[in-house]
């Protein structure tokens, strides 16, 4: 049951709405200018926040508690990622490109999904009014709520019933509980603090004196591996990872990479198998090639095994979950589950059916089956595997190419199709349900409220699309996007463009008599049902093998490291090594005290670091990104 805590303080939003002035406009102009995702810098901005409001707090002689730390803490995110106008510019773009007129699609665009290229260079026109009320309506509304609504279930079963470990969550929590609280956990907090300068001096090296963080050895294999790819990471976060994730688990992640992207593309290449890769590629173009041509059907038949696997241990489970539609006078967990589930189903519902109507004139009946299979079953199943991965790995999952599996599947031969909300890359079919199950277990271990944090987040998400409409107009009147001003953009947004429009263009016949890129013949080739199949049924054989003699081997973190990209994986790897050789140092239970505490010290001094390097960024760029 839900632990009902006192309501948070005005600091929390205090820490909310600093976020939205100060680190917002940073974040945009970095993400504009050198390309440094907003998901790069989120951790440090994070804690950033956290401490300032900490700080603050001690110096007027209050405390942060621990509920109030973890709401600031989760939801500081969620006004950096809630952007909308950022995305309404990338949008136009697309539409106004080159590739949309070489394509002859510029006038076959909707104008509910962005406005003609012939508008003035301003958020504030009535072209946008159209694209808002679709935008907020599906995918602020309707899909957040999917999201959360799905988490609660995802939540409940891997988190209530399977007592999975969830790392991720346990740092969030454990950074809420030891940094407000350093007197009373002094111990954990000095560990923290110590972890934390290590962090900072091996940080500060690798930004300010190395400057990258990518180490790609794929040349070195080329000469023996040809086809394989080797890369890990310099990065300090994914490092602590392996402190906190389960060494069984970290070494079924491991296995699964070194298959994806190390054995399996080199024995495919020397079979005649791996047909796009070319001497010379880097880590990057390998990794997207191979999981095109050789194990985008794997991976969906993998986790349709564990899907169908989780279904059928769980069959109870769900059977219950979902008749508590019909049943009344429940109360407490079930009394939410019932909740979660009518919303979801009603989300679902409701994001296939604005997604059919904005495109009934163009797409048959039928359709609306398909895409309400897609908003209910498909999310329901992805996530389940999702957040399965998460609870035990910390990372995501992601299927490429499903939308352009599904539309080249129907036969669609039309345009608008393939920009409904329900494909949107940002909504990714319920894919952050995961994410959210993540919270509602961090919410568990800090006796946090989630009313309270869902109140929070609904702040935050307005906040930010509030925001970023004030500081992507500013950023708009002071130089074209993309251009010169904004290098990033101008470097990134034509490849975006070029990937956007190459599959409707393809699907609706434009590109008739042309060579079509060898990565859209690969997929082709790759995406059947007799590949899905027979992937589907090793999964399903691995998993019961796993289960039957008790190995110490876990097909979710397997399919999450097949899945997932190795530099990180190997770093992970490496800080899973080391956690075990400081156990057997210093001994488990000693170890077991201090060592989630020491990997927050190790992630939050890497998130200093990255700030101060932001701020060095800005300086030498001579830009000043406050809006004047």
């Amino acid at each position: 049951m839900e632990v009902l805590k006192p309501k948070v303080s005005w600091r929390v939003y205090v820490g909310l709405i600093i976020t939205g002035f100060v680190f917002l406009p940073v974040s945009i102009w970095l993400q504009w200018t050198i390309g440094l995702d907003t998901f790069s810098i989120l951790t440090s901005i994070e804690f950033t926040v956290l401490l300032l409001v900490v700080f603050f707090a001690s110096l007027s002689g209050q405390s942060v508690s621990k509920q109030e730390a973890f709401i600031l803490y989760g939801n500081a995110g969620a006004v950096l990622t809630q952007t909308v106008a950022t995305g309404l510019i990338l949008r136009w773009y697309i539409r106004s490109s080159e590739w949309a007129y070489r394509f002859k699609l510029a006038d076959l665009i909707p104008s509910w999904y962005a406005p003609p290229p012939s508008i003035p260079h301003t958020l504030f026109d009535a072209s946008w009014i159209p694209v808002l009320i679709v935008l907020i309506l599906s995918l602020g509304i309707v899909v957040n709520a999917l999201d959360l609504s799905v988490g609660y279930i995802c939540y409940y079963l891997w988190g209530r019933l399977e007592k999975l470990p969830f790392p991720t969550a346990r740092a969030w929590a454990e950074a809420s509980i030891v940094i407000p609280e350093r007197r009373r956990y002094k111990e954990r907090f000095i560990s923290s603090i110590m972890a934390a300068l290590l962090s900072m001096s091996i940080s500060g090296v690798i930004f300010f004196i190395y400057r990258e963080i990518w180490v790609d050895m794929t040349y070195l294999m080329e000469p023996f591996m040809p086809g394989s790819t080797l890369a890990f990471v310099l990065d300090v976060i994914s490092f602590s990872m392996g402190f906190i994730i389960p060494f069984n688990v970290t070494v079924s992640m491991f296995i699964g990479a070194l298959i994806s992207n190390l054995i399996g593309p080199h024995l495919a290449y020397k079979a005649g198998l791996f047909t796009t890769w070319q001497p010379g590629m880097s880590f990057d173009l390998v990794y997207q090639y191979s999981q095109v041509e050789l194990w985008m059907s794997t991976t969906i038949g993998f986790s349709l095994a564990l899907a169908a696997y989780s279904l059928a241990k769980y069959r109870r489970y769900f059977i219950t979950a979902f008749s508590t539609l019909t049943r009344r006078g429940m109360i407490g967990e079930e009394k939410t589950l019932k909740f979660a589930v009518t919303i979801f189903i009603t989300a679902g519902s409701l994001i296939a059916l604005i997604s059919y109507i904005l495109v009934a004139s163009d797409v048959p009946l039928w359709m609306l089956l398909l895409f309400l299979i897609l908003a209910i079953p498909w999310v329901l199943v992805y996530n389940l595997v999702a957040s399965r991965i998460t609870a035990e790995t910390g990372m995501g999952i992601g299927i490429p190419f499903l939308r352009e599996a599904i539309l080249f599947g129907s036969g669609y031969k039309g345009v608008a199709a393939w920009f409904i909300p329900l494909f949107d890359p940002s909504a990714a079919t319920g894919a952050a349900a995961a994410g959210w199950a993540s919270v509602y277990m961090a919410c568990d271990w800090t006796e946090t409220s989630k009313s309270e944090y869902l109140k929070a987040f609904v702040f935050a998400m307005i906040l930010g699309y509030i925001l970023s409409f004030v500081f992507v107009e500013a950023f708009w009147k002071i130089a074209p996007i993309p251009s010169r001003a904004y290098p990033a953009t101008a470097a990134r947004w034509p490849l975006i463009a070029y990937w956007s429009l190459i599959w409707p263009a393809i699907g609706s016949g434009r590109l008739a008599g042309t060579t079509l890129p060898p990565l859209v013949k690969a997929l082709f080739r790759n995406l059947t049902i007799q590949n899905i199949s027979a992937a589907f049924i090793v999964g399903l054989v691995l998993q019961v093998v796993t289960v039957r003699f008790n190995l110490p081997f876990s097909v979710a973190a397997f399919i999450g490291g097949f899945s997932g990209m190795i530099p990180y994986i190997i770093t992970i790897f490496a800080g899973g090594i080391v956690n075990k050789l400081i156990e057997r140092s210093l001994g488990k239970e000693k170890w077991e005290k201090y060592r989630v505490s020491v990997a927050i010290g190790l992630q939050l001094g890497e998130g200093i670091i990255i700030a101060i390097y932001a701020m060095y960024l800005i300086i030498q760029k001579s830009m000043w990104i406050w809006p004047v």
